[in-house]
């Protein structure tokens, strides 16, 4: 918005940001010293993830022999030690139940695209009842100019309305932008979660230590040890996905097709609540990278 100081009246800018918000304020961010990574002598990959079930102090990584272990140096603690090997098998049969059926992965893409469908059917209907706003606002400033003219308003109570009917006009217009944003993002987050489920296990495999870090903070939210046992926590929609009922080819149609419509909205509506305003979570952080059609490889790399 801009206001005229001389006359108190106020116009709807029309220039974009030079940059986002969120953009501005992690380069201050750097300036006073936060998020900017510290060098470590030695790469772990699950240094500061995992959590002793006991005293709940972070796991301390060593190598020996070859072998990277992680302890709980913790005293008087049952002193959880885990092998690293150890760590990746429990991960990777995590990793192993998300991979969809090509089945299961058509179904929720199909159900994606009939979603897309009806967002763009929403947002036109949206948009047309935002025309019709926008053109009562018009149709009322056009009088409030033709009252002024008349003398029934003086100068002062004619900026006041007018200027009021200019912010309710802006504010429309917000609403209808965000309207879009936020029902295409949604479908933009399910679709990039969607490839990830997909591939996660194999890129897990094949990743080099730095991207296999990148790929555990996506999809996992946290780790405790008991023992030489460790427990693995993923993160809320790959959950879903891993508790979902399976089927086999000679399944009912039905039944197996009602089971994952409900997966679908159960994310759908996930997404849509999700708070992409932590910039510091690696999950959020990549759904919000894919939007910007990002892929998997190029997010990793950019997380070096």
């Amino acid at each position: 918005m801009i206001k005229i100081e001389k006359t108190s009246e106020v116009f709807a800018g029309i220039h974009k940001p030079i940059i986002s918000k969120s953009l501005f304020d992690k380069v201050h961010d750097v300036f006073n010293g936060k998020n900017i990574k510290k060098q470590n002598r030695h790469f772990f990959v699950f240094r500061r993830l995992i959590r002793c079930q006991s005293c709940g102090n972070l796991l301390i990584p060593e190598r020996q022999k070859g072998l990277i272990y992680y302890r709980c140096h913790t005293r008087n603690c049952q002193r959880s030690t885990l092998k690293e090997e150890t760590i990746d098998k429990e991960l990777l049969q995590n990793f192993k139940k998300l991979q969809l059926t090509d089945e299961e992965y058509l179904f929720l893409r199909q159900e994606s695209v009939k979603e897309n469908n009806n967002q763009l059917s929403e947002m036109e209907t949206a948009r047309k009842g935002f025309l019709l706003q926008q053109d009562h606002i018009k149709d009322r400033l056009s009088k409030l100019a033709d009252a002024y003219v008349d003398g029934v308003f003086d100068k002062e109570t004619y900026l006041e309305k007018k200027n009021a009917l200019i912010f309710e006009e802006q504010a429309i217009k917000e609403r209808f932008a965000n309207f879009n944003s936020n029902n295409q993002e949604v479908l933009k987050r399910f679709d990039a979660f969607l490839e990830l489920v997909n591939s996660v296990y194999l890129c897990y495999e094949q990743a080099k230590p730095e991207d296999r870090r990148h790929l555990v903070k996506t999809v996992t939210s946290n780790f405790t040890a008991e023992g030489k046992t460790v427990l693995v926590k993923l993160e809320t929609p790959f959950e879903m996905v891993v508790e979902r009922q399976s089927f086999t080819s000679g399944s009912p149609y039905r039944e197996a097709t009602r089971t994952l419509a409900s997966l679908f909205k159960k994310l759908f509506i996930y997404f849509k609540n999700l708070d992409t305003s932590k910039s510091s979570d690696e999950f959020i952080n990549y759904v919000t990278s894919k939007t910007e059609k990002k892929s998997i490889n190029n997010f990793l790399k950019s997380n070096h």
